[in-house]
């Protein structure tokens, strides 16, 4: 399940790693802010608990790059909200540019929502250099879809690169 890529003993320091009041959040508490969102969204109980939890995750950590990947694929999946869901990944890569989670999830919204295929094409790419970077590769699966990190990760990279030049 979704981790953040800094490995840093569980807390994070810096100005906006910080809760209500100053106090440091644990990564563990985001974490599992993402995990259970994760979890409502694939039982499909409760979407907007799930946002919730995730808008939450990203409030106490707004550094927690695989919490805006999760909250832009609900916002797009289930709410339809392409530009919410634009303004998290542009976020989440300004924070980790080679996140291949963040990558991909942005190269399928340009695809998908605004037909724009070089764009898609582009980060597709830049997602299957990361992997090849062993520190740039997110623990979690990526959030446009996918399986662990990792090989399968990588896998599902390639189908969906080798799907859009099918199209184009």
């Amino acid at each position: 399940m979704p981790t953040d890529e800094r490995r840093d003993g569980g807390r994070s320091g810096g100005g906006g790693d910080h809760g209500e009041g100053d106090r440091a959040v644990p990564r563990a508490v985001v974490t599992a802010l993402v995990n259970y969102a994760q979890q409502l969204l694939e039982l499909q109980e409760d979407v907007l608990s799930a946002e919730e939890c995730l808008r939450e995750a990203v409030r106490v950590h707004p550094e927690h790059v695989s919490a805006r990947v999760a909250l832009a694929s609900l916002l797009l999946h289930s709410n339809g909200n392409a530009p919410e869901a634009e303004r998290e990944l542009k976020t989440a890569l300004k924070i980790s540019p080679t996140h291949s989670g963040a990558l991909c999830a942005y190269a399928a919204l340009l695809e998908g929502e605004y037909q724009d295929y070089d764009k898609a094409e582009a980060l597709y790419k830049t997602a299957i250099a990361a992997f090849q970077q062993p520190a740039s590769r997110p623990d979690a699966a990526p959030a446009a879809g996918g399986g662990a990190g990792g090989r399968g990760a990588r896998v599902t990279v390639l189908c969906r690169y080798a799907a859009l030049l099918a199209m184009v």
